[in-house]
């Protein structure tokens, strides 16, 4: 497999994409329903450190909840609009 910072570089050069994000997808439950989890991650050297993680929730019914990027992954699950899902 290609090293991963070689992938974003490729797909910023060649596919003249911005703001790549390597996405990780959980699936859970929440208050009887399915939801599937995004973790979206720029990389180690991604322009703004403070910006790296995003996470996004996206509920069986079609409701969805996300926040703002943030430095860390537990700050990112942490603003999420959990309450969006309600």
């Amino acid at each position: 497999m290609m090293d991963r910072r070689l992938i974003r570089d490729r797909l910023e050069s060649f596919g003249n994409v911005s703001e790549v994000y390597e996405v990780t997808t959980f699936t859970g439950h929440r208050n009887g329903k399915t939801v599937t989890i995004r973790i979206l991650d720029q990389g180690p050297d991604c322009p703004n450190p403070s910006e790296r993680f995003a996470c996004e929730v996206i509920q069986d019914d079609g409701k969805e909840a996300g926040g703002n990027n943030a430095r860390t992954i537990d700050e990112a699950i942490g603003i999420v609009h959990w309450e969006n899902l309600d």
